[in-house]
């Protein structure tokens, strides 16, 4: 057994099996967990042994059963299956860790076979170093609100694998080992209480709220437990760690902006959930300074830190209580925005995430100069890359609308001009206008413009972005995008609109036709002067496998795709 490498897996599967069976039987009764069995029974022997007798009676029992028992063995085999995929999954990570006894770093990464093989194939350390510190990766939280599993019972499932890795520790105690098998049972015999379905669809709100809650109970802990891994990675067979402000990672959502198809999806909504995400980030930058605020009782610091603290002892504590105060006045401003106080911040509310880092990156500096860098390293370099990761606004808000919407609405400002129909014109003359337009001083857009219900939302949700602190919304995706005058419209409504940083226009190309064609749409675009000299060498395109399966098929799509 001890050869076998999938044997702690099975273990565990029986392990979880035995105490999902318990809760069976002591939840639904005693009938209930022998008829259970005897369907599992019947399945082994009919799938092992090709039994047909096996087989038939085991038909014959499913047709027979009541829909109260057929809800109850559902939702049984339902959870078995779910809990060995928890196993599962844990075991992987075991093997792993098992199978990486001279890691250097203390998770698994990638990083640690590749780095050795492109060193021994010629790549020198220099451009491995430059690479990975130039890189930018980011992780987008899609809008997905058709997903039934409650938060809850995510959570439940983690802790499910906590406990089969409490259970791997070789020095617990036969006490310790009893109470981890009574907290499996507590925990499955909750499972099994908690209903599975979220009965109601949830607003555009509480998705983003979800969406936050999974950056405050995971990234924001595994952003700077990943970076030091590639720091200790990088210093192994680099020779250096990465540069401070290195944080190659960033967090966008479309959870709030994503109005494609969604009514719901709101200009107020995007507002309220911009400004719940920096409400999020203020309250998580609180209890971290909270926490440096209580360790950090020095004496000695900096010239140029003491300049703001004056004579105080411990010069630490009174510099990030300063911080601290100003972090809790910028969560005030986010709650008055959110409850629709248009009020302006005042001096101290962080607004620029470079003034927050240089006040936190001046404590980090006093603490290398007086002989603090493992103080500071352990202490302050999570924050300071969390800052570079996370900013002041957690996740950047991508917006996203279908092109239809904005040629309709400057469809409806032409014909109000009195220019004629934009719908019915040549792409080549959308093309002529729009430019036109983009170059003009003047505005385009009527004040007593009258627009129908979906055109002024649109037009809204442009303004919200004019007024919505930058830092905190990304992309502007165009879906169903299949021509340069759809990128260009975007980017006119924006202008009129007032924004003053303008969103990064992305097209989406989705249909078949639309993905078949997208070669020569952004020929087409990149051959305007003016769109060429606007996105300065920088262009951002996104291919949909969602509408293309549904119209073409999923092999059609895919290879259109590729």
């Amino acid at each position: 057994m001890k050869n076998d490498a999938q044997a702690p897996l099975r273990d565990d599967i029986r392990l979880l099996g035995g105490i999902l069976g318990e809760t069976l039987k002591n939840q639904a009764g005693e009938r209930v967990y022998e008829l259970e069995e005897e369907i599992r029974a019947l399945s082994k022997t009919a799938r092992k042994h090709s039994d047909l007798e096996a087989e038939k009676k085991l038909r014959n029992i499913i047709r027979s059963l009541d829909d109260a028992d057929t809800l109850v063995l559902a939702r049984a085999f339902g959870h078995f299956l779910n809990m060995a995929n928890i196993a599962e999954n844990y075991h992987t990570v075991r093997t792993n860790r098992n199978d990486a006894e001279d890691a250097v770093s203390d998770e698994i990464n990638k990083l640690e076979s590749l780095l050795p093989s492109l060193i021994e194939n010629g790549v020198d350390t220099k451009t491995i170093y430059e690479t990975i510190s130039s890189m930018e990766i980011e992780l987008v939280l899609t809008a997905h609100p058709t997903e039934v599993k409650r938060r809850t019972l995510i959570q439940k499932n983690g802790r499910i694998t906590d406990l089969l890795a409490r259970r791997d520790r070789t020095n617990l105690t036969p006490i310790e080992k009893a109470e981890t098998r009574k907290d499996l049972q507590t925990l499955i015999s909750s499972i099994w209480q908690t209903d599975e379905i979220r009965r109601v669809r949830p607003t555009p709100l509480e998705e983003a709220k979800w969406g936050l809650a999974i950056i405050e109970e995971n990234l924001w802990d595994a952003i700077p437990r990943y970076m030091k891994n590639l720091d200790q990675i990088m210093k192994h067979y680099v020779g250096e760690v990465l540069p401070l402000e290195c944080c190659p990672i960033r967090i966008a959502s479309w959870m709030g902006g994503d109005r494609d198809g969604n009514p719901n999806v709101t200009a107020n909504v995007t507002h309220e959930v911009c400004m719940l995400a920096r409400w999020m980030a203020a309250d998580l930058y609180y209890r971290e300074i909270n926490n440096l605020v209580q360790r950090l009782s020095m004496t000695e610091c900096s010239a140029e830190l003491r300049e703001h603290v004056g004579d105080a002892r411990e010069p630490y504590r009174v510099y990030l209580r300063g911080i601290r105060s100003r972090i809790g006045k910028t969560k005030q401003w986010c709650e008055d925005q959110i409850e629709g106080a248009n009020t302006a911040a005042c001096e101290e509310v962080y607004l620029d995430v470079s003034e927050f880092l240089e006040d936190i990156k001046r404590c980090y500096n006093s603490l290398l100069e007086y002989n603090g860098e493992s103080i500071a390293n352990r202490s302050m370099k999570d924050l300071i890359r969390r800052i570079h990761c996370f900013g002041l606004t957690l996740v950047r808000i991508d917006i996203r609308q279908e092109a239809p919407r904005h040629r309709n609405c400057i469809n409806a400002i032409t014909e109000y001009l009195e220019l004629g129909s934009y719908n019915e014109w040549s792409e080549e003359e959308r093309v002529a206008f729009l430019v036109k337009e983009l170059e003009s001083r003047r505005p385009l857009l009527p004040p007593e413009l009258p627009l129908d219900d979906e055109l002024q939302e649109l037009m809204d949700t442009m303004r919200t972005i004019a007024r919505l602190p930058s830092d905190g919304l990304g992309a502007y995706v165009i879906s169903m995008a299949s021509s340069a005058s759809d990128v260009l419209a975007v980017r006119l409504l924006q202008k009129e609109a007032g924004v003053k940083n303008p969103l990064r226009v992305v097209p989406l190309f989705e249909t078949l036709s639309d993905l078949d064609s997208c070669r020569e749409t952004m020929t087409a675009l990149f051959s305007i002067p003016w769109y060429k000299n606007d996105i300065n060498g920088n262009q951002e395109v996104m291919i949909g496998y969602s509408d293309s399966g549904k119209d073409a098929g999923k092999l059609a799509a895919s290879w259109a795709q590729y």
